[in-house]
């Protein structure tokens, strides 16, 4: 039987209650109990400086005590959990790149026809194919091999860096990745900050007022925004800005104007999800105490919002 009491810088006088009542139940049901028993009492004081915990063993004739950290039974806890907890996730992890892997290895695999063939058919314009140049062309990217052998071999030179070679314009496929990915970082933080300029605002001025008409316009458009597709939106966009107006290129790198209409398209999404986490946040900080309390000393709901409130509110979106 054992009997835990948390004790703090005080002296322990107040729980030695606790510990008679423990040992007495522990030799009342000790007759009928096959295993030792643990009775835990734990005490925190208004200033939490408690951090030990005294104990009392008993098991037949023999009484143990001593002091224990509850730092050391937290992380005697949490110690044996976390390498099983992290062991879990790394093999959850590879066996989730272990399938991506196999399902980008099969998707030429499993398009019509045969990929030597397609292959070559990108490169020439005659539908007439030679059957010895789809032959070479098997042999030289080793498509003659058998499946499990490519895929070895593919996903070596892969987690090496090498991924091969565009069947369109016969250049690396790792320098063409290079080469379009500061075009696509560029582009992703646009619509991300055009997003957060527009959602913050509009979210807060709509918790500032729940229930009234900015409250319900940034739900329609926060609907309206949610069912619109991108694939939709970039053409029209195109339809109107480039073609008809013919304020903004429809495609190419040429500068800033390049990125409003991607960015428009890219940004939907984001700005609605941005703009409900706002609006949500913000209600929470518009009804705390100390919004209450800045307002009270005389500042308005907007100086209050903006130099008090604006900033807890805002934890949420860039967490």
């Amino acid at each position: 039987m054992a009997v835990f009491a948390a004790t703090g810088s005080e002296p322990p006088s107040a729980l030695d209650g606790f510990g008679g009542i423990g040992l007495l139940l522990g030799k009342v049901y000790g007759k009928w109990a096959a295993k030792p028993q643990h009775i835990l009492a734990r005490r925190f004081d208004s200033t939490q400086t408690a951090r030990h915990a005294c104990y009392t063993t008993t098991d037949g004739a023999h009484a143990i005590s001593g002091t224990v950290s509850l730092d050391q039974m937290r992380g005697s806890r949490k110690g044996g959990e976390m390498p099983k907890i992290i062991l879990q996730r790394v093999t959850i992890l590879v066996m989730m790149l272990f399938i991506v892997s196999v399902a980008a290895f099969c998707v030429p695999l499993l398009s019509d026809g045969d990929p030597a063939r397609t292959i070559l058919l990108s490169r020439v314009s005659d539908l007439d194919l030679a059957p010895e140049a789809v032959e070479a062309i098997r042999k030289e990217l080793g498509l003659d091999r058998p499946l499990p052998v490519q895929y070895l071999s593919w996903l070596g030179a892969a987690l090496q860096g090498d991924l091969g070679y565009s069947f369109a314009s016969r250049q690396p496929v790792a320098a063409e990745i290079a080469r379009a990915l500061g075009v696509s970082i560029i582009l992703a933080l646009s619509a991300l900050g055009a997003a957060l300029l527009v959602a913050l605002p509009l979210g807060t001025a709509a918790a500032m007022r729940p229930g009234g008409k900015i409250d319900g316009f940034t739900t329609l458009v926060i609907q309206t925004l949610v069912a619109t597709p991108e694939y939709w939106f970039a053409p029209i966009s195109i339809l109107v800005f480039a073609l008809w107006l013919g304020i903004l290129p429809s495609a190419g790198w040429q500068g800033w104007e390049s990125l409003v209409l991607p960015a428009m398209a890219l940004m939907l999404r984001p700005m609605a999800y941005f703009t409900q986490v706002t609006r949500a946040s913000m209600r929470e900080v518009v009804a705390a105490p100390y919004i209450t309390a800045a307002r009270a000393r005389g500042l308005s709901m907007n100086e209050a919002v903006v130099h008090h409130g604006l900033r807890n509110g805002s934890l949420p979106v860039g967490s």
